[in-house]
This record gives structure tokens, C-alpha cells and sequence, in this order.
């Protein structure tokens, strides 16, 4: 469906020059017939047609080339606008990257469910683009699926060429504990925080209002509560986090595991603004953060 309506578009762009060098070879034909019943009457027919031959072979080839040239400015117009599209949308590739990760998930069900990254999208390619380019530059792609299809093909191509949303990893290696449960997993936890650059402290040992590390980065601060469960965080945890970041006055609560958030978790962690993160991803926190909101924390406390 998609693939066809691109090829629509595409094919009604590339027709629209081919009117000028079709009148052209109607009215170049006509032409060659008066030319040819004058010169008919003046220097025979043989020589009458050769002429006209000529005539029909030049008009053909000029054609020819004004069909060529026709094409080739199409292209190379179409191709202006893909390149601001492109440059566009790359400016907000580790955004959506992000969100495609964050979007793209299994539910309880074992069920791929894409839902949430699709709204993003669908936001992205009916406000944020059409913001940032000519509306001519939309013209290929008018009607919102072409554009996500656009969009999804481009941040496919950034991930094959080996494009990640994050900044460069940290520069010490991470010792982490081999079998980290409970209080080690919580101190890992601390620990990777602390070698990106956060001040993190682990409250006590049974947790503290659902929250068992506080850190803080130029101003900015969050409180994280770790949960080494083998099977999906659920609904609790985004609770107790969200309750424990206002009882600390924190910017963001956080939630760490090695496992999986069901949908619910992922819903409410919307609505309240709790962030889910990997275990693996923890080291990029900055970025799931969002760099703005750390800036806006800096120029605060200067």
C-alpha cells in the first residue's frame, strides 16, 4: 500500500514535463506536412522527401532531448526536496531512534506491539516535519503513511550504516558484579551512574520510599529504584517510583531492570513520566533523559 502510493507520486512528478515535448512533436508533425507539400510543387518528390525525412529525424531526436531534459530536471528537483527532507528528519534521528526503541516492545503476550512508536511518528510526520521543510518539499509524499515510510527507510539505512543514539560509551570499563541481586544490583546500578558522570548514592538497604538510589548531575536530579526480576516489571514499580521522586522533589523518578515492562508499566510510566530503562542502556542516561532538560537544569544553577 505504501510502496504503491510512493510510486504514484513519483510517476505523476515525472509525467507532468512530457506535456511540452508531446504539443511540440504534434505541431512539429504538422509542420513537416505544409513543408513538405511546398517543396513537392518546387524541387520533386524525391528530393521533397528526403527533406522531409531529415526533418522528421531531427524532430525526433529533438524530442528526444527535450524529454531527456525534461527528466532529468524532475529528478534532480525531486531529489533537492528528498535532500531536505532528509537533512530534517536527521536532525532529530537520535530522538527517534530512541523512540523507536522505547516504542517498539513484547506484551504480556509475547506479542510484538509497536503501538507507541507509531504515535510518535504519526506526531513527528504531521507537526514536527512539515515545520521544518517548504511544503513544495512535501509534494511526493502528501498523505501521512508515505511520509512514515520515508522516515522509517531512513532511520533503517542509519542503523545499517552502524548509527546509535547515544553519546561515546564511558571511558572506563564497567565492572559489574557476575551474579548481581538485590543490594549488589543496586550498587551496579550506583556504580555506572557514578562513571558517566552522576553523584549517586544508594539509600538504605530496604529502599526509602520506593526509591533505592538518589543521584544528582549539575543540578539536574533523579531518583532510581533497580529491580532484578526474571519476569516483566509491572505496575508497582512504576508507582512507588513516581511517589518516591515527589517525596524526594527529584526532576525525574527512574526505573532499572534487567528484564522487560509490561504494556501497563509502559502506559502508566507515560502518563507520570517515569522513565523505563535497560540495564544495558543505563550508561547512556543522559540521552534517555534528554540533553535539554539537563541544559535547562544548568543555565539555573548558574
Amino acid at each position: 500500500m505504501r510502496a504503491s502510493s510512493h510510486r504514484a507520486t513519483i510517476t505523476t512528478s515525472m509525467s507532468k514535463p512530457r506535456s511540452k515535448p508531446s504539443a511540440f512533436l504534434w505541431i512539429a508533425g504538422i509542420a513537416v506536412l505544409i513543408i513538405f507539400a511546398l517543396l513537392r510543387q518546387r524541387i520533386g518528390d524525391q528530393l521533397a522527401i528526403f527533406a522531409c525525412v531529415a526533418g522528421v529525424i531531427l524532430i525526433i531526436g529533438l524530442n528526444r532531448w527535450l524529454h531527456y531534459r525534461a527528466r532529468k530536471k524532475a529528478n534532480q528537483q525531486r531529489q533537492a526536496r528528498l535532500t531536505n527532507i532528509r537533512q530534517a528528519v536527521e536532525q532529530h534521528k537520535r530522538v527517534l531512534l530512541r523512540k523507536q526503541k522505547q516504542g517498539t516492545f513484547y506484551d504480556e503476550y509475547d506479542m510484538p506491539d509497536d503501538t507507541k512508536w507509531r504515535t510518535d511518528l504519526r506526531y513527528f510526520v504531521k507537526r514536527v516535519l512539515p515545520a521544518k521543510v517548504a511544503p513544495e518539499d512535501l509534494i511526493d509524499y502528501p498523505d501521512i503513511p508515505s511520509r512514515c515510510a520515508l522516515v522509517e527507510g531512513m532511520l533503517a539505512e542509519w542503523a545499517a550504516e552502524g548509527e546509535v543514539i547515544v553519546e561515546a560509551p564511558p571511558k572506563r570499563p564497567l565492572k559489574l558484579s557476575t551474579h548481581s541481586v538485590g543490594i549488589a544490583f543496586e550498587k551496579d546500578c550506583a556504580e555506572i551512574l557514578r562513571q558517566v558522570g552522576w553523584k549517586a548514592r544508594i539509600t538504605v538497604a530496604s529502599g526509602d520510599q520506593g526509591v533505592d538510589i538518589e543521584a544528582e548531575r549539575d543540578g539536574f536530579t533523579i531518583v532510581v529504584q533497580c529491580k532484578h526480576y526474571s519476569s516483566p516489571v509491572g505496575n508497582s514499580a512504576v508507582q512507588e517510583i513516581a511517589a518516591g521522586a515527589l517525596h524526594y522533589g527529584a526532576n525525574r523518578g527512574v526505573v532499572v531492570s534487567k528484564s522487560s515492562y509490561t504494556a501497563s508499566a509502559r502506559r502508566l510510566a507515560q502518563t507520570t513520566g517515569v522513565l523505563l530503562v535497560d540495564f544495558d542502556d543505563l550508561k547512556y542516561i543522559d540521552i534517555l533523559l534528554d540533553d535539554g532538560r539537563i541544559k535547562d537544569a544548568r543555565n539555573r544553577s548558574d
